[in-house]
């Protein structure tokens, strides 16, 4: 009896490690890089300050000018004599001391839809064989005798 009891015992242990084996990894896999940011969960630090040092070494000062067709989220369209451009707006501006944020800016503000505005940009323009790809970082807009200026970490001033 002793050995068959020793046998069952040696019998568990062996499936009890050859059920690690294969429960283990895929349990382990859980907590491997689920894509760019790494771990699951975990985000890289400051992807948006990452994206505005770039935008500030590389964006070249471009002034858009034409009439506002709409705001969304945003994204400030303005229809220029080339057709429409559209034109990333930071989320808060300065207006005489006081802050609105992009859409109050265009609702409330001294703005609104259809105006035509002048609105200083950062541009940055990518260009590969089979297309062109163009962005614009806004950073003031004067129109109407207002001026609005964006609430960012830092000023910039072109020359």
């Amino acid at each position: 009896m002793e050995n068959k009891t020793k046998y069952t015992a040696a019998l568990m242990i062996a499936l009890l490690a050859v059920g690690a084996l294969l429960i283990l990894p895929s349990a382990l896999a859980e907590d491997a890089p689920s894509g760019p940011d790494g771990p699951k969960g975990v985000r890289r630090p400051f992807p948006r300050l990452r994206l505005w040092i770039y935008v500030l070494k590389h964006g070249v000062p471009t002034d858009v000018e034409g009439e506002v067709v709409v705001l969304e989220g945003h994204i400030l369209v303005v229809e220029m004599d080339g057709g429409p451009v559209n034109v990333n707006v930071p989320g808060r501006w300065l207006v005489d001391g006081e802050v609105l944020t992009a859409q109050e800016l265009f609702d409330q503000g001294p703005f609104s839809l259809g105006d035509t505005l002048t609105i200083s940009t950062l541009k940055l323009e990518m260009t590969r064989e089979t297309h062109t790809v163009t962005s614009y970082f806004a950073y003031a807009i004067e129109g109407d005798g207002a001026t609005a200026r964006a609430l960012l970490p830092f000023n910039i001033e072109t020359s």
